[in-house]
């Protein structure tokens, strides 16, 4: 240890030249930077072969991983590579819900996941659905409930308030992913008042109010651990910088010298590790106990930092603020809930989705109209395209049977399915394409579907008529179908999955396609 004193007496006199070394600007030390031959999430399928990489994405076939360009290594895709790879276990009509809290609600991690199993040539062709069930600053409790003072489950819906169990219902997941207690842990104290749980009470909740309800209705359940809160880690990297020999009993002093080098919590730690570890232990200790698969991403997350957050930095590794995921911290989270859908699809008989009753045929119609005689010319014009076998036109109006009275409705309240009138879906129903062979979706309670599908209806080139608003409400609809005049509108229906009822406006006068719902 002679030359570590002299080191550190030149470290303290010339903490300013050294200022720019330790403490990187923002964009480099703290964000992904645009050079990142990974960015555009190619590199999620890397395992399955190279090709998929982008040119500037080295592949490393050692450790059979994209390697970045940006200062920190990208993390493992193995899971992810194992998940689409030539031995998926993935089965066609899975459902796959994530909940948790804004981790999740960011929507980060999934399309990660969508995109290896869209790309993949032996997942590719797979019908799979993957809902985000995120409670943006939720706790365990808030999921339960639905909502935060922050955000509710069905993020993609205003104001929804649906509750834990109905979104259970209404999505019918074959696995359910639950990331929750950053909140529980960040939160706690008299501000959060019952919404935050202690340890004892947290596992409670899990046992006794999510995996007992997921396990009732046929579903998987796969418990991942809390992560973390802020990034800092003992800088045993820093310690070798000044000499291989030094002891880590010698931390303590290197911390006393309030360098960014060696600025951490009191041991190298964060403010909220303790709680965090015991929420962690706890979480993989319940996921034994109800034998479900444990993803230990407070595990993973330590040793990333530990190998590569020499610099001691609170954040700028896996997350942008020590909490909510980066580029790279996205792509730690995909692989590491593949490896926990892994061993949800091979624990046991792969998961068979079961399909509600046949409720009929979804189809867009070959030629386009003009729709002006009314709901009923609709249905004319759809029966005549289904070869004169009864159909009816997915569209709905507002006054158009007279009397202020619509011919056909959907829903009066958003999302809620109430008030309907001569609506052309059943409730708890599996509807296919014109031909049979794919399936568009399930309907719910609400003889509504719940997005996304698992196929769209018809030609992405060629919107169609249908409704005006993605909760199921009438909008602008023609005048009643009754009107090809200039300046007037009905809605457009997308042909995508995510939401195939709300495809912007399109002009009355102009020729469009119809949807058309058959027996």
């Amino acid at each position: 240890m002679s030359h570590v004193l002299p080191f550190l007496t030149f470290l303290i006199l010339s903490s300013a030249t050294l200022l720019p070394w330790v403490v990187l600007p923002p964009s480099v030390a703290h964000h992904k930077t645009a050079a990142d031959p990974c960015s555009n999430g190619t590199q999620s399928i890397c395992g399955t072969s190279p090709s998929f990489c982008s040119q500037a994405c080295s592949w490393n076939a050692t450790s059979a991983s994209c390697v970045s360009a940006d200062k920190y290594p990208v993390p493992s895709n193995a899971s992810l590579a194992e998940l689409v790879g030539p031995q998926s276990p993935l089965v066609d009509l899975l459902t796959i819900s994530f909940y948790g809290d804004s981790i999740t609600f960011l929507d980060l991690y999934q399309p990660i996941i969508e995109d290896a199993i869209g790309v993949s040539p032996y997942t590719k062709n797979l019908s799979i659905r993957v809902f985000n069930q995120g409670v943006n600053g939720g706790t365990v409790k808030d999921l339960l409930l639905g909502y935060s003072p922050w955000g509710h489950l069905n993020p993609d819906r205003p104001a929804a308030n649906t509750t834990f169990l109905q979104t259970l219902d209404e999505d019918k997941p074959n696995i359910v992913v639950l990331q929750i207690g950053i909140n529980d842990v960040w939160q706690a104290g008299p501000d959060c008042g019952n919404r935050c749980s202690n340890v004892t009470e947290f596992v409670r909740v899990i046992r006794e109010e999510i995996y007992a309800p997921v396990k009732a209705r046929g579903a998987r359940l796969v418990l991942a651990s809390v992560s973390t809160i802020g990034e800092v880690r003992i800088a045993a990297m820093a310690l070798a910088l000044l000499a291989p020999d030094t002891p880590f009993s010698f931390l303590p002093l290197l911390n006393s010298l309030s360098h960014p080098l060696f600025m951490q919590e009191p041991g190298g730690t964060n403010e909220h590790d303790a709680a965090l570890d015991a929420f962690a232990s706890a979480q993989e200790a319940l996921a034994a106990e109800l034998e479900v698969p444990f993803v230990p991403l407070r595990t993973v997350d330590e040793a990333y930092e530990t190998a590569n957050n020499c610099l001691s930095l609170k954040d700028g590794l896996l997350t942008y603020d020590g909490v909510h995921p980066n580029s790279r911290g996205a792509k730690n989270l995909a692989n590491q809930h593949a490896g926990g859908l892994l061993a949800a699809l091979r624990n046991g008989a792969p998961p068979v989705p079961s399909m509600p009753p046949y409720g009929g045929r979804i189809f867009q119609t070959t030629s386009s109209y003009k729709v002006q005689s009314g709901v009923k010319g609709a249905d004319a014009t759809c029966t005549a395209e289904n070869g004169g076998s009864p159909a009816k036109a997915m569209i709905v109006d507002s006054a158009g049977c007279g009397g202020g009275a619509p011919c056909r409705r959907a829903t009066v309240t958003p999302y809620t399915g109430d008030g309907q009138i001569d609506w052309v879906l059943l409730p708890n129903r599996t509807y296919r394409t014109q031909d049979n062979s794919s399936i568009v979706g399930f309907t719910d309670a609400r003889a509504l579907f719940a997005w996304p599908l698992f196929k769209g209806a018809g030609s992405c080139a060629n919107p169609a008529m249908g409704f005006a608003r993605a909760d199921w409400t009438t909008g602008d609809s023609c005048e009643d179908w009754s009107t090809s005049a200039a300046g007037m509108y009905s809605v457009g229906w997308a042909c995508g999955t995510d939401n195939m009822i709300s495809g912007g406006e399109l002009s009355c006068p102009a020729f469009q396609h119809l949807v058309c719902v058959a027996p």
